[in-house]
């Protein structure tokens, strides 16, 4: 008996319909994709040069890990000089002080960043203070020996003077003004003259200042003390 081919022509036709779909899924799934993939990229969308390529580095909670003094010969602390140099070079033109470390949102590790590249700028030999803007998840006491319950908090709000609320570290050339606890108006505290005064003073006294701020996405915090 002969058999029939119209199964066979309905099955190559499956098929063809299937690719078709598919292949249009993935252009569409392409087009509709604007994430970032490259430093390359990311330099090309902003018109400005990418600093850093830090690896990210995996901790157990609650834990952190200054790695540029931990583990001074590992690539992630190779990459943190590498970031220190960049920012050096940007100094022959411009006379930057203050370098605010944030992120999108939590846990991409800008903390992790800001203290390592404060540890970094001090062991080159700068004066450099680590100012900790995050509030609301502080972990500065993380990587350095430090009370995170008295610093910025305190002192915008007159309770304790500058100069008690600075806290050395195991590098001479660095230290630390923690969060202090949390007030109830964190972005109006840190857009404020006094917060604008604070940092004023900072800078004649230090080389450097690296600030670590909240994620951009999560609060209103990091564009009230941008401007500073």
């Amino acid at each position: 008996a002969a058999v029939s081919p119209k199964p066979v022509r309905n099955g190559a036709l499956g098929l063809v319909v299937g690719l078709v779909f598919g292949l249009g899924m993935a252009f569409l799934f392409e087009y509709l994709d604007n994430t970032i993939k490259s430093a390359a990229e990311a330099e090309k969308l902003y018109g400005a040069p990418v600093l850093g390529n830090i690896p990210q580095e995996q901790f157990e909670k609650g834990q952190r890990r200054l790695t540029i003094v931990e583990r001074p010969g590992s690539y992630a602390a190779e990459t943190y000089r590498g970031l220190r140099n960049s920012i050096g070079y940007i100094n022959f033109e411009h006379n930057v002080k203050t370098v605010l470390v944030t992120s999108a949102a939590p846990d991409e590790g800008k903390s992790t960043v800001s203290a390592n590249l404060a540890a970094c700028l001090a062991m080159a030999g700068s004066k450099v203070v680590l100012l900790n803007c995050d509030f609301r998840r502080p972990t500065t006491h993380q990587f350095f020996a430090v009370d995170p319950l008295m610093g910025l908090s305190d002192v915008l709000a007159d309770r304790v003077p500058l100069e008690a609320a600075l806290q050395h570290t195991d590098d001479e050339n660095l230290v630390v003004l923690a969060s202090g606890m949390i007030p109830p108006n964190t972005s109006e505290l840190l857009g404020s003259q006094k917060m604008a005064t604070l940092i004023e003073t900072l800078k004649a006294d230090y080389d450097w200042i690296i600030v670590d701020s909240p994620p951009l996405l999560a609060v209103a915090d990091t564009a009230a003390s941008a401007r500073w």
